[in-house]
């Protein structure tokens, strides 16, 4: 299945999800550590991938700026995001292949894209 972030493709290579507990550590002069919880935090998910087009790269440059919502649709199931972070290189290929609805000098970009997830 494809995967697009707000309606734009991108061809995920790697992804990664990570979460945690707020633990607190407290260590008292006359005994063993103390734990406190203070809850958890939902999910971070990193993406690695390619996009093809300076359009479809500006689109996910423009979601890190909005605060808003977005839906991330993939192989496993639909979530609803937010974009923290997007950094891009672009890759000097000379020909695409990825995408062929566009042109095939169409430059592609390699993405990093970390988005946290809203439950």
């Amino acid at each position: 299945m494809a995967w697009t972030l707000g309606g734009t493709r991108v061809y995920v290579i790697d992804e990664d999800e990570t979460s945690k507990q707020e633990i607190a550590r407290l260590q008292p002069l006359t005994s063993g550590t103390i734990h406190h919880i203070f809850g958890w935090d939902d999910p971070i998910i990193k993406i690695n991938g390619k996009v093809v087009g300076l359009t479809n790269l500006n689109a996910l440059r423009e979601m890190r700026t909005t605060g808003v919502t977005t839906t991330l649709s993939g192989d496993i199931e639909n979530r609803t995001v937010l974009v923290s972070s997007l950094s891009f290189k672009r890759n000097r290929a000379y020909w695409q292949t990825l995408d062929i609805t566009q042109d095939c000098t169409a430059p592609v970009f390699d993405v990093d894209i970390e988005l946290y997830e809203e439950i």
